[in-house]
């Protein structure tokens, strides 16, 4: 499964939202307050709809039923990057890959983190880790290329950007045609 459909996938759950109105409910209609997963979803909920405390909870929830339950580090990481707090962010994704090192997704969100944290060497470690995992993902190409573009590595970027454009990415396009083009691209490289 590649990382867009995963993220339609979970995109789905802007639907359970707009099928209940108060997503709070869920434990009170049918939700089992044992299930780990039940929490994750909840969790999820919240987050999309801007209720980050509360989605932190729900995980910390999930967590406390099942500790070694990775996607749900990463997802409470996806809400500590959303507030901002991105060193928070980076310890749950360290505990997701310690969890689980096999799923790309961990890596790319730690690499995130770093391009928040202005440290773009140690996102572009975590995008090639992603990278080799899952070569067919445009994202993690997109912003290894912004990365390398904040070093001042346009050749790289570029280079990352045309192979992002290619899995489809029309945002790797614009950025082909605005950093790219009309560029001698040999007295960038380092």
């Amino acid at each position: 499964m590649t990382l867009s459909e995963h993220l339609n996938e979970e995109g789905q759950s802007s639907v359970f939202i707009k099928h209940l109105s108060d997503p709070i409910g869920t434990l009170k209609r049918g939700g089992d307050i044992k299930n780990k997963e039940t929490y994750n979803k909840r969790g999820r909920s919240f987050s999309k709809i801007g209720k980050y405390k509360q989605a932190i909870e729900d995980y910390n929830m999930a967590l406390a039923i099942d500790s070694n339950y990775a996607i749900v580090y990463n997802n409470k990481g996806i809400v500590y990057e959303q507030i901002g707090k991105y060193k928070d962010a980076i310890d749950c994704y360290n505990k997701s890959i310690k969890k689980d090192s096999l799923d790309p997704r961990f890596y790319f969100n730690r690499g995130v983190s770093y391009l928040y944290l202005d440290q773009p060497i140690s996102a572009i470690d975590d995008f090639d880790l992603a990278i080799q995992k899952n070569s067919r993902e445009p994202i993690f190409y997109l912003n290894r290329g912004m990365a390398y573009f904040i070093l001042n590595r346009l050749k790289f970027a570029c280079e990352d950007w045309e192979k992002a454009s290619k899995l489809g990415s029309n945002e790797a396009k614009v950025y082909l045609k605005e950093k790219c083009q009309n560029n001698d691209l040999n007295l960038v490289e380092m």
